[in-house]
């Protein structure tokens, strides 16, 4: 699993160790190992928390998790064309907002827009 191993490895550099990113993500090395080797899936709530410690976008981590997940099966071709397209808009949003502000307002703005289209 490309994407579980980049991200594992960025995060861990973050955290000074693996042994110290399973502390920090509340899993046991060997789990962590599993992720890293493709032996064990990312679940998406891991590769949020991954891509925090990372420093990467948490959205793209979890939606590359979903796709993941989902690679086979009835549902995988549906869910890997809506999620296709979530990130279609969210890289175009970002190109959009980012000739408009400054990259860190247009990233400021992004996530403040996401927060308000979840509320219920």
């Amino acid at each position: 699993m490309k994407m579980g191993k980049t991200l594992i490895d960025k995060a861990a550099e973050n955290c000074s160790s693996y042994a110290n990113l399973a502390q920090k993500i509340g899993t046991s090395a060997q789990t962590l190992s599993d992720m890293k080797h493709g032996k064990r899936e990312i679940s998406p709530e891991t590769a949020a928390l991954l891509a925090d410690i990372a420093q990467v976008d948490a959205h793209r981590a979890v939606i590359d998790a979903v796709i993941e997940r989902n690679r086979t099966g009835p549902k995988a071709e549906r869910i890997r064309a809506i999620l296709g397209k979530g990130l279609a808009a969210g890289g175009a949003a970002m190109l959009l907002i980012s000739y408009i502000q400054p990259l860190t307002d247009a990233t400021e703005t992004i996530a403040k827009s996401a927060n308000t289209l979840y509320i219920v």
